[in-house]
Parts: structure tokens; sequence; C-alpha cells
């Protein structure tokens, strides 16, 4: 799909050129229209297929991916304890707090140990509250409203 939307995207491109226009229309560049602006709704067609079928044969297992998520140990969850600890220290030192912490961490450390052995990122943080910052299901966000809005305006337009 990416590369059927990189073709269409140079596609889009070489329309735009065509609109260099002078005075009146001229009769160079809509010769070039008659196969770039068919081969577009052709790719953009192939490309909503393909998406079509993707998403037919989709199966979302939410406890197969949590469990892909917990491959990292935990260190996808970085951004989450930065934001838990901004309003405290501020962006940039926590964003460097937490950088500094995992550098010093040997190899194959959790991310929570790691929290837990800096003194500063676990005073920060607080030990009641590690587990709560490194559960995925709490760090979601507006996503879930923005995928039902997604869902729900394609479902409308495909009526």
């Amino acid at each position: 799909m990416g590369g059927i939307a990189y073709l269409a995207k140079m596609r889009a491109a070489g329309a735009l050129s065509m609109l260099d226009q002078s005075e009146i229309r001229q009769g160079a560049p809509w010769i070039s229209e008659w196969s770039t602006i068919p081969e577009m709704f052709m790719l953009t067609s192939a490309t909503l297929d393909r998406a079509n079928a993707l998403f037919a044969n989709l199966i979302v297992r939410p406890e197969v991916m949590l469990e892909r998520f917990n491959d990292s140990k935990g260190f996808v969850m970085a951004e989450a304890v930065m934001m838990d600890i901004a309003p405290k220290i501020g962006r940039e030192p926590a964003y460097d707090l937490i950088k500094e912490a995992i550098k010093g961490a040997p190899p194959g450390t959790a991310f929570k140990d790691v929290i837990k052995k800096s003194p500063k990122l676990l005073e920060l943080v607080g030990a009641a509250n590690i587990d709560r910052i490194l559960d995925p299901r709490n760090y979601l966000g507006a996503a879930p409203a923005m995928v039902d809005a997604a869902v729900a305006k394609a479902r409308g337009g495909l009526k």
C-alpha cells in the first residue's frame, strides 16, 4: 500500500505542475492529464482495495498485543514516565533524567528496575505509582475516541 501510495503521490506532483498556465489554458498540459489523472484514480483504487482486504482479515488480540508490548521490558513506556514527571521538573529535565537512568543501567535491565534504581526518578514517580504509570492501558489518551470517530466517519461515508 505504501508503494502504491508513493506512486500516486508522484502523479499528484505531476498534476500540480499541469496547473502552470499562462493567460489562457494551453494545450500541452492537458495531453499529460490523459494519463496522469486516470493513473491517480487507479492507484488510489488499488490502495483502497488492498486496505479493505487487510482490514477485512484483521484479527485484534489484545492479550497478544500486550505480550508483544511487554517484550520491550517496559521501555516503551518511557514517554509516559516523562509526561508524568514533566509537570514537576519540566519536560527537558524529565527527558534527560530518564535518558541518564537508562544509560546507567546494565543491559537487560527492565525499565521498572531502572526507575527503582534511580533515587531521583523513583522520588518523582513515587514507588506506589510505578505499576500504574507503566501500564500501557493507562496511557491511551484520546486514541480510543479517535479510532471510534474514524470508524464512524468511514462507515458513514460508505453508505
